[in-house]
């Protein structure tokens, strides 16, 4: 049986052409497990169960700051103010369940979806960290992989889910205006139907099955002196669906 530590040189090593291609890219499509996309489905499905099944004012007992700063909502988060796009959306992070349970949060019919919540963001985090690893052989003396490691310290890895009010919207309306993340690497993980766009072009992202889309934010630069550059994107309604558009999302950061 191979060790945890040979299989982890493995997975840096098949990851490296990759890291190659984000570096001269901004962006590549990276194969990746299609149980834990599956899981990330399972996720969003209860977020939406739970987005459908409660009243206004439970869900906004989920709205959370773990961290004292702009950047660090977490829970679920409704936006309709005119300064963002309206949409709803769930932040994970490590320390979650302990202060829900802190504000007595009654979340009981819900310990499954944060469980799986819990465990994707572990997945995404741990190739993230054999991403990095795998980029600072690509472009030495960066240290991708002690930048991102380090902020684990803080919490400041994210796992979204994305629930955009897309029904009734006509084809081609805007449901995210186009932005780069603040993030220092995003991986953009499941979406229910495409929707995502990318660079100067609007070129539409087709997700295949087994696959993720990893891109730069706004930190890779200062990280890279310039090397990585953050990519452009939006979503539009592309489809006429019974459902919300949802998404599934990880943020790595590093420090401010």
């Amino acid at each position: 049986m191979e060790s945890a530590m040979r299989m982890k040189e493995k997975t840096i090593a098949f990851l490296q052409p990759y890291a190659k291609e984000l570096l001269l890219h901004q962006m590549v499509v990276i194969p990746f497990s299609i149980k834990s996309i599956h899981c990330f489905e399972q996720t969003a499905q209860q977020f939406e169960q739970l987005l459908l099944s409660e009243s206004r004012r439970y869900i906004r007992s989920w709205e959370l700051k773990l961290r004292d700063d702009d950047e660090a909502d977490d829970g679920i988060i409704v936006r309709k103010d005119k300064k963002h796009d309206p949409k709803t959306f769930f932040h994970f992070r490590p320390g979650l369940t302990e202060e829900l349970t802190r504000r007595n949060v009654n979340f009981a019919r819900y310990h499954s979806f944060l469980e799986h919540a819990s465990g994707d963001y572990y997945t995404c985090n741990e190739h993230m960290l054999a991403l990095a690893a795998a980029l600072d052989r690509e472009a030495p003396g960066f240290y991708f992989h002690e930048k991102l490691l380090a902020s684990e310290i803080p919490r400041r890895g994210v796992y979204r889910i994305l629930w955009y009010p897309s029904i009734g919207k006509k084809l081609g309306a805007i449901l995210a205006q186009e932005h780069t993340d603040k993030s220092c690497i995003t991986y953009h993980l499941w979406d229910r139907t495409a929707g995502l766009r990318y660079g100067e072009d609007k070129v539409q992202y087709l997700a295949e099955p087994g696959t993720v889309l990893v891109f730069w934010g706004k930190k890779a630069p200062i990280l890279t002196n310039g090397l990585a550059q953050p990519l452009l994107h939006d979503v539009v309604n592309c489809v006429q669906a019974e459902n919300a558009r949802m998404a599934s999302i990880f943020f790595g950061h590093t420090a401010p």
